[in-house]
C-alpha cells in the first residue's frame, strides 16, 4: 500500500489470512440465494397483463410439480385467486415448463405465487389498459428503428452538398399510420 511518494506499507501476513478467512466465512454463512431457489421459477410477461383478458405466466421447476397450486397476489399480498398449476408443457434445458393460466380482474401490481414441492414467487408484473402497457414500448421501438433503421432528415446538416440530404423514409411511408409517423421538426 503505498502512503506518500516513496513510501510503501505492506499488510501483515496475519491481517491477510484474517482478511480472507471472513471473507469466505460470509460468503459461506450468509447466501445471497437459498439453494432451493434455484429449483424452480416463474417467468411472467414483463410488460404486464391486460386486464380482462387471459394471461399465462410459466413455471420452470427442476422436478415434478404434482399437486403444485398458485396463488394471484395483489401488492398488500392478499391473495386474490387460486388454481392448479396446468399440466406439464415439456422441457427446456433442465427444466419442466408448466403452464398458469389466469384472468386478471383489476388493475394493479401483483405476483404469482406457486406453492407445491418446488415453491416459487414471481417478480411484481402489472395489470393495466394495452394503452398503458404497450405505449412506452411502442414508443421506444419506434424510436430505435426510426435512429437505428431509417435517421432523421438530413437536409439541413449539409447544406454545402445537397445529394448527402435526405429525409426520413419512415416520415414519407403512405403505408404507415399516421399516429405513428414521426413529427416533422426542423434539425438544427
Amino acid at each position: 500500500m503505498r502512503l506518500f511518494y516513496g513510501e510503501t506499507k505492506t499488510m501483515p501476513i496475519r491481517a491477510k489470512f484474517v482478511a480472507l478467512a471472513s471473507l469466505f466465512f460470509a460468503l459461506i454463512a450468509f447466501p445471497s440465494v437459498s439453494p432451493a431457489a434455484d429449483n424452480a421459477f416463474v417467468r411472467i410477461n414483463q410488460l404486464g397483463y391486460v386486464t380482462g383478458s387471459p394471461a399465462r405466466a410459466y413455471l420452470m421447476s427442476k422436478g415434478a410439480e404434482t399437486g403444485a397450486t398458485f396463488q394471484v397476489l395483489n401488492a398488500k399480498g392478499v391473495a386474490l385467486f387460486t388454481a392448479p398449476v396446468g399440466a406439464s408443457l415439456g422441457v427446456w434445458g433442465n427444466f419442466n415448463v408448466f403452464a398458469i393460466d389466469f384472468t386478471p380482474t383489476s388493475a394493479g401490481t401483483f405476483t404469482l405465487e406457486v406453492n407445491g414441492p418446488m415453491p416459487a414467487t414471481s417478480p411484481a408484473f402489472t395489470v393495466g389498459t394495452g394503452k398503458k402497457l404497450y405505449s412506452q414500448a411502442l414508443a421506444n421501438a419506434l424510436y430505435f428503428y426510426q435512429n437505428e433503421r431509417d435517421g432523421q432528415n438530413q437536409t439541413a446538416r449539409w447544406p454545402l452538398d445537397p445529394s448527402l440530404s435526405r429525409k426520413s423514409a419512415c416520415a414519407q411511408n403512405p403505408h404507415l399510420p399516421a399516429a405513428m409517423r414521426p413529427a416533422a421538426s426542423p434539425v438544427k
